[in-house]
């Protein structure tokens, strides 16, 4: 094809019209996967077929490549899947096989009631307050786990299907892994151990409305069914926030099959599987596509640090799912597997699988039956480097910034711990890293830690509370220091063992302990009254030969501020004591200490 021809066939797609139907044309070459990668580098919507591509687009758009002498078959519009499907049956006397949108619920639900101890099926959108989607539909999932009613401590799963609703293929395998799933647990004991040990959830439709679609109207459409003014539907695979800005990102042309979308996930799908993947923080995620049985890794545009290592396990999947190891870039950015591996830190890929978005129904159950064995390579496959961010005080789950330190990242990717249990996860190649941990009020920290091929590592953080502090102002006392104050033991509102101690005071003096809930700085005697209403005095004692004096005191009884100290507030603790050089009274006061409080 001549570099002329080729820049007019991605002129002409790119402005693709507004059109209800799609086409679909072939167009031969000497070099398909060339073609592909090239078209596809370009946002374009084409597969391999054959000894050449197919090109979707609007039937006036074939009509002009013709015009420029390019060589394909006649455009194909777009028919109902049912349709289709009935005419194989009545040809070949084989039954059609693949399930509507309807028949893929009620097999879930099926399957629940009959394993109902570890499946449960899940509306996404209700569960999480995610919006319906255009027509009105939720989201539906499968939970598999040993207690599927309860959110254990466990590392989590997602298996996520028919992004793209033409490809039917992925569905038949989401189907297969909850069958196999359900009917080994207790009896293979490989599939016992992987649900004991992980939550899993699997989307089998994860484009509800555009699956409806596409069995009744038009089995080449890909998008949702989101009307625009000129157009209708977005490209859900291109509508997640991980790169959705990148120039390998889809299309900003509404008209176009690959349009990305007004926003970062702007579509009621996209939010609710990122809402699910705020709760669950899965640690493993596989995304199933089709077609071209292979597995996908990193991102179109930019490079990765990590991506050696990323294409090495791409490749161990794509091994594992019956693809000898074929592995390659995605076709962009603003993917959903991107998200979680961007954001989350998560082992994600996306599998091409089959060779055709709606083959024989008999060729996509041994696709199902053979690919889905790459699920079981996932499950089974150690987390490089794991663990849970917690609060020193009380053990209260943290939304921890986890940064490697020294590590520059193409896209300012992050990661976080957090969910019910504070859990996180990386996918790090072996190596020995520096990580850091930060989260708001609380103090950051760094450890060091080494990842070792096929091995999981731990690294459980707990991250304290803000320091005590000093503050008001002192005045030297008859030894030439000012007073000081600090507090030792638990921060926490249930602590009985908390003690309060004073020094750089005059030796064998009284001295009295008190606390408030604000912070003034008054003169009084020859110092400084630091704390005030609510003012509570917490009892008296008097120096050592050392100038120093220590009170034992209980939060959780009188006289102290039972019920007054709360999670998360700020108390501020002083000492009055007797100072020969105290003036007329012969009286100083120490500098107040603020003390954060927490559970």
């Amino acid at each position: 094809m001549s570099a002329t021809l080729f820049a007019s066939l991605v002129l002409t797609l790119a402005n693709l019209a507004p059109t209800q139907t799609v086409h679909r044309a072939h167009i031969e070459s000497d070099a398909p996967r060339e073609l592909r990668t090239a078209l596809a580098a370009e946002g374009f919507d084409v597969v391999l077929d054959g000894d050449g591509v197919l090109v979707f687009g609007g039937e006036a758009d074939f009509e002009a490549l013709r015009q420029r002498g390019l060589t394909h078959s006649k455009p194909v519009a777009g028919r109902p899947l049912r349709t289709v499907l009935a005419e194989k049956s009545a040809a070949r006397g084989i039954p059609a096989g693949y399930q509507d949108l309807a028949s893929i619920i009620a097999s879930m639900e099926q399957t629940a009631l009959a394993h109902p101890s570890i499946c449960q099926v899940v509306d996404l959108t209700q569960e999480f307050g995610a919006p319906l989607t255009f027509e009105g539909r939720s989201l539906i999932a499968m939970k598999i786990s040993d207690n599927v009613t309860v959110d254990e401590d466990e590392p989590a799963m997602l298996v996520a299907s028919t992004h793209h609703c033409r490809e039917v293929v992925p569905a038949v395998i989401a189907l297969e892994a909850i069958d196999r799933l359900a009917t080994g647990y207790g009896t293979v004991n490989a599939i016992t151990q992987a649900v004991d040990e992980h939550e899993i959830w699997i989307i089998p439709v994860c484009n509800p409305d555009g699956y409806e679609y596409v069995f009744n109207v038009d089995d080449n459409w890909r998008k949702n069914r989101r009307v625009f003014p000129t157009a209708v539907g977005v490209d859900l695979n291109r509508n997640y926030p991980q790169g959705w800005e990148y120039p390998c990102a889809g299309s900003t042309f509404m008209s176009s099959i690959v349009y990305k979308g007004p926003s970062p996930a702007s579509e009621a799908e996209a939010q609710a599987i990122l809402m699910l993947g705020e709760s669950q923080r899965f640690a493993k995620v596989i995304d199933y596509h089709s077609s071209g049985q292979e597995v996908l890794w990193g991102y179109a545009c930019p490079t990765h640090p990590f991506d050696a290592y990323f294409q090495t396990e791409a490749g161990l999947l794509s091994t594992a799912s019956g693809y000898a190891g074929a592995e390659r870039r995605p076709s962009a950015d603003g993917e959903h597997q991107q998200w979680h591996s961007g954001r989350r830190g998560a082992m994600s890929y996306l599998v091409e699988t089959a060779l055709k978005f709606q083959p024989e129904y008999a060729v996509a159950q041994a696709e199902a039956v053979q690919t889905v064995n790459g699920i079981g390579w996932m499950l089974q496959r150690p987390i490089p480097l794991s663990g849970h961010v917690t609060a020193a005080c009380g053990g209260a789950p943290v939304e921890a910034t986890i940064e490697v330190v020294g590590l520059t990242l193409p896209d300012g990717e992050t990661n976080r711990s957090g969910g019910a249990f504070g859990r996180w996860h990386a996918n790090l190649p072996p190596g020995t890293y520096t990580l850091e941990f930060s989260a708001p009020n609380l103090l950051s920290t760094q450890r060091t830690v080494t990842v070792t091929a096929g091995t999981a590592t731990i690294l459980d953080v707990q991250l304290d509370g803000p320091s005590q502090t000093s503050f008001c102002e002192g005045t030297p006392n008859s030894t030439g220091d000012i007073g000081e104050m600090t507090l030792i033991g638990s921060t926490s509102v249930a602590a009985n063992d908390v003690t309060l101690r004073a020094r750089r005071l005059p030796a064998g003096q009284t001295c009295v302990f008190i606390y408030g809930g604000t912070q003034i700085a008054q003169p009084l005697f020859n110092g400084f009254l630091c704390v005030d209403a609510p003012l509570l005095r917490l009892g008296v004692t008097t120096t050592s030969p050392q100038g120093a004096s220590q009170l034992p005191i209980d939060l959780t009884s009188p006289p102290s501020a039972a019920g007054l100290i709360t999670v998360g507030s700020t108390w501020n603790f002083q000492a009055i004591y007797r100072d020969p050089a105290g003036g007329g009274l012969r009286a100083n006061s120490t500098l107040g200490l603020a003390v954060p409080f927490c559970p």
